[in-house]
């Protein structure tokens, strides 16, 4: 799950799904803006409807839904793919994969 080689070389469109990953959780994002060079992107976090009947559990689903007032999120497409923030450890840049939402809360 944590392979995006392909997913990183995406061109971003709004309205484009995109999902922050970190160690075990997912976060599902929405492409808002892209940049004329298509280098930057703007990113709003989705709501995210957990449907399933699973309980505490590895196999979630999720509905999604935009949030018009959550904040944007600026992220740029470096050689490590496209990350947010702004600091000079790369490993401290929040990371993003375009083409799917996803979801996880670990349990």
């Amino acid at each position: 799950m944590n392979n995006t080689t392909q997913l990183e070389s995406i061109t971003p469109v709004v309205g484009m799904g995109a999902t922050e990953l970190f160690l075990t959780e997912r976060h599902a994002y929405t492409v808002v803006k892209v940049s004329r060079s298509g280098k930057r992107i703007w990113l709003r976090r989705d709501i995210a409807l957990r449907v399933d009947t699973n309980g505490v559990a590895e196999c979630q689903q999720y509905d999604f839904a935009p949030d018009f007032d959550a904040p944007t999120v600026e992220a740029r497409l470096l050689k490590s793919g496209w990350r947010s923030g702004s600091s000079r450890f790369r490993f401290a840049l929040r990371r993003f994969t375009l083409g799917t939402r996803q979801e996880y809360h670990n349990p």
